[in-house]
């Protein structure tokens, strides 16, 4: 099946980190075979389907009552059979941890989003009487209302979702211990992102260069050098909205070697320029 990597969600010219839908279709003609990834993890919920869904490579049936989990990075999509409303929440995985520090809350996200993990399907008679569908219903309120403060009920609304799942039906994975040589590398990491390097770090956990990169990946799902850009670029955005420091300032002060390449790489992560993010963030606290 054909695939193609979806957009992320802009809000004021910002990245969004939360978007959330409601769908409601009538006699959709279903012939296209071409799926769709993304950086999120997305949540599915039926209220009313008796349709498909194509993920992890397979076929699965997608009924009423049912919750999907879709990892980030997976290949998805579903078929329509007539009359289908479900809602869909697209999150940014970081929501589930604090920070890069929080080893405590970063080994519950591991089953969602690592490398060796799958996507989740819970069916109706395994949630229903749980708390799941009315969390799932308070989230979709909060993005509909946008009432004072509502983002942060909806992230309190994903996080308290999760820890239903995990405590109920992920406690085995979500209790497993990250490895002590990721630990230390996380935490140099974090302390010191503007001058690590991947042989350096390697070695201060004492482990080969080769065999160090490969538990990284495998563990983090991702490579260490995008991985410490992700680092980087999140003190920049911090820095960029709580200082008056020069986009070239802080591109040294978070480990670019030139301003050119911080802005090269913060547009290509951030699909917008530094510049241009510190005006809308701006813009959007005082409109």
């Amino acid at each position: 099946m054909d695939k193609i990597k979806e957009s992320p969600h802009i809000v004021r010219g910002l990245k969004s980190w939360l978007h959330c839908i409601e769908l409601k279709l009538d006699n959709v003609d279903e012939n296209s075979n071409l799926c769709h990834y993304h950086d999120y993890i997305e949540i599915l919920y039926s209220r009313e389907t008796n349709d498909r869904i194509y993920i992890d490579e397979k076929y699965y049936k997608f009924s009423s009552g049912d919750l999907v989990i879709i990892n980030p990075g997976v290949p998805h999509k579903v078929f329509h059979n007539n009359h289908s409303d479900y809602v869909c929440i697209k999150f940014s995985p970081d929501v589930l941890y604090a920070d890069d520090k929080s080893l405590f809350e970063f080994k519950y996200v591991l089953p969602f989003v690592s490398e060796n993990s799958h996507s989740k399907i819970y069916y109706k008679d395994q949630i229903e009487n749980s708390h799941i569908p009315q969390i799932i219903h308070s989230i979709i309120d909060e993005w509909n209302e946008e009432k004072p403060g509502y983002e942060l009920m909806a992230k309190a609304g994903i996080l308290r979702l999760f820890g239903e799942l995990i405590r109920y039906f992920e406690h085995g994975q979500a209790d497993a211990e990250i490895p002590d040589a990721i630990k230390s590398a996380i935490s140099y990491i974090s302390e010191n992102y503007a001058t690590a390097n991947e042989k350096d770090v390697a070695e201060k956990c004492a482990m080969s260069y080769s065999h160090f990169s490969r538990i990284f990946k495998n563990v983090m799902n991702q490579n260490f050098k995008d991985y410490l850009i992700a680092v980087k670029l999140r003190e920049a955005e911090k820095l960029l909205v709580t200082t008056e420091k020069t986009v070239t300032e802080i591109a040294y002060e978070t480990g670019f070697s030139t301003a050119s390449h911080f802005i090269s790489l913060f547009k290509k992560y951030k699909h917008i320029s530094p510049k241009q993010y510190k005006i809308n963030y701006r813009t959007s606290m005082h409109p």
